[in-house]
């Protein structure tokens, strides 16, 4: 999911059907997902969208994953 969303730049809605068929999991586990990522302070989420809120592992992740 945190992949999916560096390599979007930001997502608005991550339980929307077209993040869903991309990530390839179901709405509720993304919605589980992003709420411990943002407990954690890997995803933040700024004007209703969701980032990757460290920009050395945005780069990381669009790099080598």
């Amino acid at each position: 999911v945190c992949t999916q969303i560096a390599k979007s730049g930001s997502v608005a809605m991550p339980q929307g059907k077209e993040f869903v068929r991309s990530a390839g999991l179901t709405a509720r586990s993304i919605g589980k997902i992003v709420a411990r990522l943002m407990d954690r302070g890997i995803l933040e989420q700024n004007d209703s969208a969701y980032r990757v809120a460290d920009p050395l592992l945005n780069y990381y992740l669009l790099i080598y994953r």
